[in-house]
């Protein structure tokens, strides 16, 4: 007779879960930062969420926050805070959380992990029928 450990039963149990790995995807459109430390990649599909006031934030995590020329980068604050076009590939998890921009709140995706980004013309972003151009504060 032999014993089974409670670390042997956990690992006999959750080898029994059936096991779903997020695919990766690269996913563009409006990168918004509303403050240092919050932003969000707004899609065709969905707003997923970055950072939000510093917590979770994949991008600082990973080292793959989208570096804007001044060209491409609509500042909307002194604080080099606005909105640019930009591709982020990793694995995103969509609708998870309520989120609020300004006075709107609405029901967003997550990103998990993002392992590379690529800033695109601002232009890509404005000519896309599919994307909605952010509201700006002025």
């Amino acid at each position: 007779m032999f014993k089974i450990t409670s670390v042997a039963a956990l690992t006999l149990c959750f080898a029994a879960l059936p096991f779903t790995a997020s695919a990766e995807e690269t996913r563009c459109g409006w990168f918004e930062r509303s403050d240092p430390r919050t932003a969000w990649l707004v899609d065709a599909d969905e707003m997923w969420l970055l950072s939000e006031h510093g917590e979770g934030s994949v991008l600082s995590m990973s080292g793959h926050w989208p570096v804007f020329p001044e060209d491409q980068w609509i500042r909307i604050s002194s604080f080099g805070n606005g909105i640019g076009c930009a591709c982020l590939t990793g694995e995103f998890e969509p609708s998870t959380r309520e989120l609020q921009s300004g006075a709107k709140k609405f029901r967003g995706g997550e990103a998990l992990v993002i392992t590379a980004s690529k800033v695109l013309a601002l232009k890509q972003c404005i000519e896309d029928r599919n994307l909605t151009m952010p509201e700006l504060p002025w």
